[in-house]
């Protein structure tokens, strides 16, 4: 496994994820999210390379984002997804839910 500098701090919010092209529901936790990215542990299969579309929802904050990741690493049940076409104008939206909570 590469690794590779991380420029966004990851944060924990409660957020979830669901991949629409699988044909049945597989059970996932967000471990961490970042506006590039997010970490995952869960039961699909998946490996490094594979790029997935997946639907990322933040309730409190009502972001619901359908994107393309593309699976950066896989540690046992743990998966890195790296987010590949997120519009920068969702990528702020997504970065001011994750840090504003720190503030209030």
């Amino acid at each position: 496994m590469t690794m590779r500098t991380r420029h966004f701090k990851r944060s924990h919010l409660e957020t979830y994820v669901s991949f629409p092209d699988f044909p049945r529901r597989f059970d996932w936790e967000v471990v961490n999210l970042s506006p590039t990215g997010c970490q995952v542990k869960g039961n699909l299969p998946l490996r490094p390379g594979d790029t997935v579309s997946c639907e990322l929802t933040v309730p409190a904050f009502a972001l619901d984002i359908r994107l393309t990741c593309r699976v950066a690493w896989i540690c046992d049940s743990r998966h890195g997804l790296e987010f590949l076409d997120l519009p920068p104008g969702v990528k702020l939206r997504l970065a001011m839910a994750l840090y504003a909570k720190k503030a209030a």
